[in-house]
């Protein structure tokens, strides 16, 4: 995929990020432990889930921290792009830069 992605897997009802290892040629791959039975790949920012990290997901995610919006744990783990497992204003701020090319997440 083009765009930064975070690969995860479940774990008492959280995901746990597996970190990306650059290829060299401009791919990315995941190494992911033993007895993992499945694992979530979701686009870095997309906090809505269509596949796009836009101002819908900045509104998603205010929302969620207002409490007038709920978030599932694929959600969570698409919308923290700092990965420090909470969606929050330093999401926010991340995804506002990125989408307004200041800043590129990483893989």
């Amino acid at each position: 995929y083009a765009q930064p992605c975070r690969l995860g897997y479940l774990s008492n009802g959280q995901y746990v990020a597996v970190e990306a290892t650059a290829n060299g040629d401009g791919t990315y791959s995941f190494e992911v432990p033993e007895n993992v039975e499945g694992v979530l790949l979701v686009v870095k920012g997309d906090a809505n889930g269509d596949g796009i990290v836009d101002v819908s997901d900045i509104l998603r995610i205010k929302s969620y921290n207002l409490g007038t919006d709920t978030l599932d744990a694929a959600q969570l783990f698409a919308a923290d792009t700092s990965g420090d497992n909470a969606a929050d204003v330093a999401d926010i701020l991340s995804i506002k830069a990125h989408i307004l090319g200041k800043t590129t997440f990483v893989w």
